[in-house]
């Protein structure tokens, strides 16, 4: 099981950031809770519209750990290629 929350705000044509919070949470053999977590990504149009870039901090909360924090910083680049491959 999971509860999430997600947001979205464009801040102008080529950049727009999206923060998320989240718990996750198994049933079996009872109800208890796993994880929890939060991230804001950061995704900006580096060219036209098939190149993007993001960057997106995270800290997790993992049971298995004693609920202890875990940061990360993931950098992305995104590629979009459209067109027809049949000559």
């Amino acid at each position: 099981m999971s509860q999430n929350f997600n947001f979205h705000k464009q801040l102008s044509n080529r950049a727009s950031l999206n923060p998320r919070i989240g718990a996750l949470g198994e049933s079996k053999p009872n109800w208890r809770s796993t994880a929890a977590y939060g991230d804001i990504t950061f995704r900006y149009r580096l060219h036209g519209d098939w190149l993007f870039g993001e960057i997106i901090p995270a800290i997790e909360f993992v049971r298995e750990n004693s609920y202890k924090d875990e940061a990360s910083l993931l950098l992305r680049m995104e590629l979009y290629f459209s067109g027809n491959l049949n000559r």
